[in-house]
C-alpha cells in the first residue's frame, strides 16, 4: 500500500464521504421518528382490531401476492409494529439505504483503475515509484477506512433519534397500553457488519471490473447491472 496515494484518495473523496455519511445519519434519524409515529398509532390500531394477532392477520391479507415484494423489502414477516427494535431494524435494510451504499461503492470503485485510464492520469500515476499491486491494495485500504464510517453513521442516527424522540423512556406515551421492550443498540451490530460486507463486496467486484476496462462509464454500467440483478433475485427469490 502507498500511504501517499492513500492520503490523496481520502482527500479526493472527503466531501463526498461527508455528505453521504450525513445523508445516512439523517435518514436513520428520520426513521426513528417514523418508528415513534407507528408506536403512537399502535394503541388505536389495537383498539380497532382487538388484538395483535388480528392485526397480523390483516397485514398478511393485505401483503399477500404482489404485496410480498413490499414485505420482503421491509424485512419480511419478522417485523412487529409493536416492537421498536423490530421497527428500527427496517431502517437498516430499507431499499433507500441499500441503494445509497451501492451507489457509493460503485461510484468510488469504478474510478480506481478505469477512471484513472479514462482521465489519462494512469500513466502519470504508474510513472511514480509505486508497484501496480500497491495501487489496487491502496484502493482496498480506502474502503477499509471509509466503510466503517458510513455504517457507523447509521448507528449514530439511530442513537440520536431514539433519545430525541423518547423511545428509550419506558414511561413514554408512545408505549401506552403495552409493555415497552428495551432497545438494545448492540443488537444492531450484525446489521452494521452485513451493511459493511455489502459495500465491500460491491466495491470489490467493481474494482475488478475497473481493472479490466478503460472507460469508467462502462464499468459503472456493468456493476450497476449486476447489482440490480442480485437485488431482484433477493427480492423475488
Amino acid at each position: 500500500m502507498s500511504w501517499t496515494l492513500f492520503l490523496k484518495l481520502l482527500r479526493d473523496i472527503r466531501w463526498a464521504l461527508f455528505f453521504v455519511g450525513l445523508l445516512i445519519f439523517l435518514y436513520e434519524f428520520l426513521w426513528t421518528k417514523i418508528t415513534s409515529r407507528i408506536l403512537e398509532l399502535t394503541p388505536k390500531l389495537l383498539a380497532l382490531f382487538g388484538s395483535f394477532g388480528a392485526m397480523k392477520a390483516f397485514e398478511n391479507d393485505v401483503l399477500k401476492g404482489p404485496g410480498e415484494l413490499v414485505r420482503s423489502m421491509l424485512g419480511g414477516e419478522m417485523v412487529q409494529i409493536n416492537d421498536p427494535q423490530s421497527l428500527l431494524s427496517v431502517g437498516y435494510v430499507h431499499p433507500f439505504i441499500i441503494t445509497v451504499f451501492c451507489i457509493w461503492a460503485i461510484g468510488r470503485s469504478s474510478g480506481a483503475i478505469a477512471g484513472e485510464i479514462d482521465r489519462g492520469t494512469m500513466e502519470l500515476l504508474l510513472a511514480q515509484p509505486i508497484a501496480r499491486w500497491k495501487v489496487v491494495t491502496t484502493h482496498l485500504a480506502v474502503d477499509l477506512a471509509t466503510i466503517p464510517i458510513l455504517v457507523l453513521c447509521m448507528l449514530l442516527g439511530t442513537t440520536v433519534g431514539i433519545n430525541v424522540f423518547g423511545l428509550t423512556d419506558p414511561n413514554s406515551p408512545l408505549y401506552a397500553g403495552m409493555k415497552a421492550p428495551p432497545i438494545r443498540l448492540q443488537d444492531f451490530a450484525a446489521a452494521l457488519a452485513n451493511s459493511a460486507a455489502l459495500i465491500f463486496a460491491v466495491s470489490g467486484y467493481t474494482v475488478f471490473f475497473s481493472s479490466l476496462g478503460r472507460y469508467r462509464w462502462r464499468v459503472m454500467g456493468l456493476a450497476l447491472g449486476i447489482t440490480l440483478v442480485q437485488f431482484l433475485v433477493n427480492i423475488l427469490g
